[in-house]
């Protein structure tokens, strides 16, 4: 940070020079030092300021998270903006101001880690976003400075431009390269140890990759100076620098990959090995499935319908991991399989409906409505299978469709109360016989020959008992507290059943380390989501 600061601050000096058309270096000197210096006795004030603020509102239970993270946000523009108002470096003030508050979160005893995590995952999103706009800013400058300076217009050829930005690579790339070789060497003199290597240097010199910095500082070049002429090739160092940042990016992927070295086979570690028999996906998948049998241990009476409601967001969850991580030569007859089943259900829920037509217990209308409702699943059936991208232009399309059914039961002729009534007969009816036709198919010729999926039979009984205990809890009326305490109740037993589980597949060496990792970074953030939607 320091080192950027310290650059950044040198290239504005040298921008004034090319302005003026004069330089001084002691004049320059001493107005190093007092920008670098008062910015970073400025930097120093605030951010203790802040600090000592921060300490009195949690003293006096103020310290509210959403607020910390918002003054995170605007103390660097307030620090720089100070700075710079007394011709200080606000640069250099930002970043001392940020180190010292980080210094003092790591002492400070009401630093949470709540404030923690919010804190870094704003800053990630926001620091995305500013590189973007850095990034869009240019894309809009770029093509006016390649119109001025390359080409049959231009002051200069292009190949002589890009001939420019290549040099201004190579002289990066050999200064750093350099650089790191005379410091081995240095420590090898004084300190002994490992030879200086070039390749070393060298693998540091690729990895200086040029970015948001490098665009940030020539971007701050004014357009027009004081005397009201324009800046001379401003364009010019515009398209240099965009072109040297690509180039130190295709340089690194390209000669990086041959200048590493390669693992030794025969080399014998001292870490025990793992049996790593699940790939990362499996382990998920496993430990998806211990997360639901554990909340289904838990079903009772009372949350039924939200037991099932998490149990079938699991169970999606694991459908859409096993065909990801499946061959097609695989994956073909598991979906005839499936395609299979799910017909049996819409056989059996096209049947319930003539019945209870036949019964006049329902009206055409509803009889009529729900029969539709059918046919569209069932032509919908393939994108549902294979999760295609399409799903959230079916789920809108059917949630239209539900509106308008909903008022033209609403401006029917017959009484709406009743047709509700009806519409919730025919589902109901129709859960119950859909359930009862896939245990029978399974256990059918036909089932054992298509070797059904389990975990697509129990998905697809799952949806339907979440149909009808949705229906049983309307009746039992509960209030939305109770269901919400209900839910949390369920969502932290699969959260630790999860956990558990990634614990016992890392002790029996199915897991990597990093595996293991990965998945409990996974549990973690559903918990944060979860919390964080509790509170709110």
């Amino acid at each position: 940070l320091i080192n950027d600061a310290s650059g950044l601050v040198a290239f504005k000096f040298a921008v004034a020079a090319a302005a003026t058309g004069t330089f001084s270096i002691l004049g320059a000197t001493t107005s190093f030092l007092y920008v670098s210096l008062v910015g970073t006795a400025v930097g120093a004030v605030i951010a203790v300021i802040l600090n000592n603020l921060g300490d009195f509102l949690a003293e006096h239970d103020g310290n509210d998270v959403v607020f910390m993270v918002v003054l995170q946000l605007f103390s660097p523009f307030m620090i720089y903006i100070v700075a710079e108002s007394i011709h200080a470096s606000g640069v250099i003030a930002v970043v001392v101001a940020a180190i010292i508050a980080n210094l003092h979160s790591k002492v400070d005893v009401n630093y949470s880690d709540e404030l923690h995590f919010t804190g870094v995952m704003v800053w990630k999103v926001f620091g995305y976003l500013l590189n973007g706009l850095i990034f869009v800013i240019l894309g809009v400058e770029l093509p006016v400075a390649l119109h001025e300076y390359a080409g049959e217009s231009g002051h200069l050829a292009l190949p002589m431009v890009l001939w420019y930005a290549f040099a201004t690579w190579l002289v990066i790339f050999g200064i750093r390269v350099l650089w790191t070789f005379f410091n081995q060497k240095v420590w090898q003199l004084t300190r002994g140890g490992h030879r200086a290597s070039w390749r070393v240097a060298l693998i540091s010199g690729l990895t200086g990759v040029r970015g948001a910095v490098t665009l940030a500082g020539v971007i701050s070049v004014p357009v027009m100076m004081d005397n009201g002429v324009k800046f001379p090739e401003r364009g010019l160092m515009l398209f240099i620098a965009a072109t040297t940042i690509i180039i130190s990016l295709v340089a690194a992927i390209v000669i990086l990959p041959m200048l590493s070295e390669k693992p030794n086979k025969n080399t014998k570690t001292a870490v025990k090995p793992v049996a790593q028999h699940m790939t990362e996906a499996r382990a998920q998948i496993y430990v998806l499935q211990s997360a639901v049998r554990e909340i289904e241990e838990h079903r009772r009476e009372t949350n039924q319908a939200v037991t099932y409601d998490i149990m079938l967001r699991y169970q999606m969850k694991i459908r859409k991991l096993q065909i990801d991580n499946i061959s097609h030569e695989k994956l073909g007859p598991i979906l005839e399989a499936e395609y299979r089943l799910r017909q049996v259900s819409f056989e059996a829920e096209r049947s319930t409906l003539r019945r209870l037509l036949v019964a006049e217990q329902i009206t055409p209308l509803v009889f009529t409505s729900e029969s539709r409702r059918l046919d569209r699943a069932e032509a919908e059936l393939e994108d549902v299978l294979l999760f295609n991208k399409k799903r959230s232009w079916q789920f809108t399309k059917r949630y239209l469709i539900r509106m308008m059914r909903a008022i033209r039961v609403w401006f029917a002729d017959e009484d709406s109360e009743r047709l509700m009534a009806e519409y919730l007969i025919a589902k109901h009816e129709g859960a119950k016989a859909a359930i009862n036709a896939i245990s029978q198919f399974i256990d059918s010729d036909e089932g054992r020959r298509l070797k059904i999926d389990q975990q697509a039979a129990h998905n697809l009984i799952i949806t339907y008992r979440n149909r009808l205990e949705k229906e049983h809890n309307v009746n039992r009326k509960l209030t939305q507290a109770q269901l919400e305490a209900a839910k949390t109740e369920l969502e932290v037993i699969g959260l630790n059943a999860q956990r558990e589980a990634v614990q016992h597949l890392f002790e029996a060496h199915f897991i990597s380390a990093e595996i293991g990792l990965k998945l409990r970074q996974r549990i973690n953030f559903a918990e944060t989501g979860l919390l964080t939607s509790e509170e709110e």
